[in-house]
């Protein structure tokens, strides 16, 4: 069974909205396109750079507020941004860790200087690019990223519904759940949790029935209080975002869910990736039993997930063969 769902009670989601204690923090994300807000179980955490700057915790009542102080060791913020206050028990303190960001901030600059982790850093990117209203390719993605960093019965980089806009002004069971993992650089393809490791959690993940509808349930409940606090912002204003809509959500389409492998910075000179794929094959790991794997390739470029840009296996190996260490020979 999964363990608790990432989801906000009715008294954390209040404080959250307009007029409650923590409506500065919903604000601010909304300002900041550099700030990525993520739900978990009772408690929200937002992201920068793949570091997170601020989670918030709901405990008995009332909310605590921290951040990751590994950012900060030994460099000139340190002192003040530990006297932050622990519990948010005032709009005064909330303002203070508001006030604090930029410094949080620019402790994570410094730190990813010294340590880079590109490959949380891109998965921002993803999620930016796909749910952010600012930008005019947002709304026009198929793809919607619901929750980054998922780790229960088994792990993948991000959950997403696919929600083509051909569809999304008409009623229909058409909103499928993708699961999304990202790999930056050829290196990352057969570490230890590289692509076999992932679609084996994948597959768990999927493979018991009381563990597929629980985390259904979940997703559908975070992507709804997303929207709720107006998180998903390509969706906000729209037709799409029209409450009726929760329905589609709700009646998810009967496909096997996606699999998608969404692969940076690849090598065409490598051979890895086609030598990762065919022993899967041959391991009998792929076709997967739970999910459909798709290979996500840009549109040109940039990281708007796109319905006409995922490639199932086989017509990836064919059309990509040079590029994957094919030699230019079908496979």
């Amino acid at each position: 069974m999964l363990k608790k769902l990432r989801t906000l009670n009715n008294a954390f989601m209040g404080a959250l909205s307009n007029g409650g204690m923590l409506e500065g923090i919903i604000q601010m994300v909304k300002r900041d396109m550099t700030l990525d807000f993520h739900i978990r179980a009772n408690e929200v955490h937002i992201y920068y750079r793949g570091g997170r700057v601020l989670v918030v915790e709901q405990k008995n009542g009332s909310y605590a507020a921290s951040f990751d102080t590994n950012y900060c060791k030994n460099n000139r913020y340190e002192e003040g941004l530990k006297k932050l206050p622990s519990k948010l028990n005032t709009s005064d303190d909330v303002s203070l860790w508001l006030d604090a960001i930029p410094f949080i901030k620019q402790s994570i600059d410094e730190h990813r200087g010294e340590s880079e982790k590109l490959e949380r850093e891109y998965q921002q990117h993803v999620v930016r690019e796909n749910n952010n209203a600012a930008m005019d390719v947002a709304t026009r993605s198929d793809y919607f990223i619901a929750d980054i960093e998922y780790a229960n019965v088994g792990r993948c980089d991000m959950v997403a519904f696919k929600w083509q806009t051909k569809h999304r002004s008409s009623p229909g069971k058409r909103v499928r759940l993708a699961l999304i993992e990202m790999k930056f650089g050829d290196k990352s393809l057969g570490d230890p949790s590289g692509l076999v490791q992932h679609v084996k959690d994948v597959e768990d993940l999927l493979g018991g029935s009381d563990n597929k509808a629980s985390f259904i349930k979940e997703m559908k409940g975070v992507f709804k209080q997303k929207r709720e606090l107006g998180i998903i912002r390509s969706l906000q204003g729209t037709k799409e975002n029209e409450i009726h809509n929760d329905n589609e959500i709700e009646a998810l389409s009967d496909e096997k869910p996606e699999f998608i492998l969404l692969l940076a910075a690849h090598s065409p000179n490598s051979p890895l990736l086609l030598k990762i794929l065919t022993q899967m094959e041959a391991d009998g790991l792929l076709p997967m039993k739970n999910a459909e794997l798709k290979i996500a390739v840009a549109n040109f470029t940039g990281y708007s997930l796109y319905d006409k840009c995922m490639y199932d296996l086989k017509s990836f190996k064919d059309t990509f063969a040079e590029q994957i260490g094919g030699q230019g020979k079908k496979l």
